[in-house]
């Protein structure tokens, strides 16, 4: 694989332009789950992973939990993702025609899917990733690879209410948070702390309603608080 020249200004210059991958969640607010995928000619990176999982729910853990799937899945020749070659940096694409991109790229832990339809490296990627091609824009699936790996879900006759669910893990974090109210722990540790002690299994969007609710019962603000969480201060 060819390098290309990179300077300071070019990698500064492709940080920002994905300085706002976080709010493109938003993209993510219509529900995949409701349009008739298989009636599609193509799927868009948002679109598969909004499909994957709970759409409404789609934070930071999510994305980056849900992009890892097709990821390895591409790089085992399992499903075949398209794209156009380009430069993520200026969003240009330099074929206009759609080929298959090489499941190599993606043996390479380094690279990645992006919510803006480019297949690259990541953010905090080593520098001797960056600048090394080609770059992949306007990726896309095909909708009967995509329901052939993640078909549609069946909703369980035996899971509880989500009232109920909402309720018990509401509870439980109440409690967890009233004991260490300064302490905090990261939500993807404290679900799985969760379905470690039995509690039913529930969504990305009821689980983060119930957090908020559970800080507000517990008066515990540190827990609504992003960031590195707090140690307990010493004794």
């Amino acid at each position: 694989m060819a390098r290309r020249t990179v300077t300071p200004d070019r990698i500064r210059e492709q940080i920002f332009t994905r300085y706002s991958e976080r709010q493109r969640r938003l993209q993510f607010q219509v529900d995949a789950r409701s349009q008739n995928l298989a009636n599609r000619d193509w799927l868009s990176v948002n679109e598969v992973l909004a499909w994957i999982i709970d759409a409404g729910a789609a934070d930071d853990l999510a994305i980056a939990s849900a992009t890892k799937r097709p990821c390895s899945q591409i790089a085992n020749s399992a499903i075949v993702s398209w794209g156009r070659r380009g430069s993520s940096g200026t969003r240009e694409l330099i074929s206009a025609l759609h080929e298959p991109i090489p499941p190599s790229l993606f043996v390479n832990v380094n690279n990645t899917l992006c919510l803006d339809g480019w297949a690259t490296c990541i953010d905090d990627a080593p520098a001797s990733e960056w600048g090394l091609g080609p770059e992949w824009g306007d990726v896309r699936f095909k909708p009967q690879d995509v329901l052939r790996l993640w078909p549609p879900r069946k909703a369980s006759k035996s899971s509880p209410s989500t009232a109920a669910t909402d309720r018990k893990w509401k509870d439980w974090l109440a409690t967890e948070m009233r004991a260490a109210p300064v302490a905090t722990q990261s939500k993807a540790m404290m679900r799985e702390h969760g379905n470690a002690v039995g509690l039913p299994v529930i969504s990305n969007r009821a689980f983060a309603r119930a957090w908020a609710d559970a800080a507000t019962d517990a008066q515990a603000e540190a827990w609504t608080i992003a960031g590195r969480r707090k140690k307990a201060p010493r004794t």
